[in-house]
């Protein structure tokens, strides 16, 4: 049930666009969105309003042009509204009605939760309601002067990319704050110790949360310090240090202390739990290992993971944290064939949600080496590259190997027992 303070604050607001667009209408684009019209009617025409305004043609009569199932209802609005000068209250009034509607909304969930004693659940909704309350503003628009304006004043920055730690990856991704990166791989391939690498490098600058429903955070520890400090793996696994490597280990401590990085052990969470979690240790960038294992709604795996995907993709543009989110490819389907976003269809509509999809293939099951393909890219090149991976430190590295068959290759003198020139030949990123 909306209320009549809720009804007459969305009234207002569309009034004082329609009487007076010059005095009020860059002011509320800029802080005013959809989703705070709980009325269907009046946030359509918000959305027809906003449209006319990026065209640099809203009136009465364009709009109610573009609108003519809702023109007698706009002639009322217009006729309710006394002068569109009270903008800036009207505006007040609507952001409260709207999160008392929000918590109103969120009430009646919360009894449902209760009934069937899903804690969790209540506490997700607790988390998001918070957001809301906390939120000033959620959405802008700027016009084709603000736009150049905004790139002019960019231009004499410094960059703010989310450095991975690859620099073949890092000069094409330039991954920001809000993006939804996808890592797929098949089984046994590594995209947990690849997931591990790039959090740890992230951590530097952002507060980091890794979210593992399969892996428990000890087995995760002994990953995360030997791609840190080096320190070998197997040994660690098996307990087996001499005292003199007990000594180098202590020594290598301060290289993880500097690092804003949490691993959470979150078998069976939803997205929605994960995305609270987040959002309450004000996490910047997000991990999450891995997509299949997510809970959530849906018929089949396809439309639970196509939900799971789409509420990711919201929630980081929305909240400006990146997630990272690894998938596991089928391991049947295409065994030993170089994996691509075909294999990715199968696990919902993630390749569509995603601004970039990296896929990590092991060309020869007894080689070190993986191709790491940069298949999809939003904002710049596709392309492969190679790494070596150091499974003793559950490390990758840059493939010398790899380099040299492309000196060799581009030289005519062969490969890399023709492997990686086959596999480099592609549009391959340097």
């Amino acid at each position: 049930m909306i209320s009549d303070n809720y009804i007459e604050a969305m009234k207002a607001i569309i009034g004082s666009l329609i009487i007076d667009p010059e005095y009020c209408a860059d002011d509320i684009f800029t802080t005013i969105r959809p989703e705070h019209f709980a009325d269907e009617t009046l946030r359509e025409i918000f959305i027809s309003a906003a449209k006319l305004r990026s065209e640099g043609r809203l009136d009465r009569l364009a709009l109610l042009h573009d609108t003519p199932q809702y023109r007698g209802f706009i002639t009322e609005v217009v006729d309710l509204t006394p002068t569109a000068r009270n903008y800036r209250e009207y505006r007040a009034m609507l952001f409260d009605e709207y999160k008392m509607h929000s918590a109103e909304l969120s009430y009646e969930r919360m009894r449902e939760l209760r009934k069937v004693g899903d804690m969790d659940g209540i506490e997700t909704e607790l988390d998001e309601l918070k957001g809301t309350f906390n939120a000033s503003s959620l959405g802008s628009m700027y016009s084709s002067d603000d736009q150049f304006y905004a790139v002019m004043e960019e231009m004499g920055k410094e960059s703010d990319y989310i450095g991975f730690g690859i620099n073949a990856l890092d000069k094409r991704l330039q991954a920001e704050r809000g993006d939804y990166i996808v890592i797929g791989a098949r089984p046994s391939v590594g995209k947990t110790a690849f997931g591990i690498n790039i959090a740890a490098e992230i951590a530097k600058k952002y507060r980091t949360l890794f979210f593992s429903l399969e892996t428990g955070h000890l087995k995760l520890a002994y990953r995360y310090i030997a791609a840190v400090t080096g320190i070998d793996f197997v040994k660690m696994r098996n307990h087996d240090f001499t005292e003199e490597e007990q000594a180098i280990f202590m020594e290598k401590y301060p290289e993880t202390k500097g690092r804003d990085i949490h691993f959470v052990e979150s078998w069976g969470y939803s997205a929605r739990e994960i995305c609270a979690f987040a959002l309450r240790e004000k996490a910047e960038v997000i991990f999450v290992d891995y997509l299949g294992l997510v809970s959530g709604q849906g018929r089949t795996d396809y439309e639970r993971v196509s939900a799971i995907s789409k509420y990711f993709h919201t929630f980081a543009q929305k909240h400006r944290i990146t997630i990272v989110a690894l998938a596991q490819l089928n391991r049947e389907a295409t065994r030993g064939v170089r994996p691509d976003l075909d294999n990715l269809r199968d696990s919902g509509q993630v390749e569509q949600d995603a601004d970039a999809v990296i896929l990590l293939h092991k060309p020869l099951e007894e080689d070190n080496m993986r191709e790491v393909i940069l298949a999809k890219n939003k904002e710049g090149e596709t392309g492969s590259f190679a790494l070596d991976f150091d499974g003793r430190r559950q490390k990758f590295f840059p493939s010398l190997r790899a380099e040299q068959a492309l000196k060799n290759s581009r030289s005519g003198k062969g490969g890399y027992g023709g492997l990686v020139g086959n596999m480099l030949g592609r549009n391959i990123v340097q």
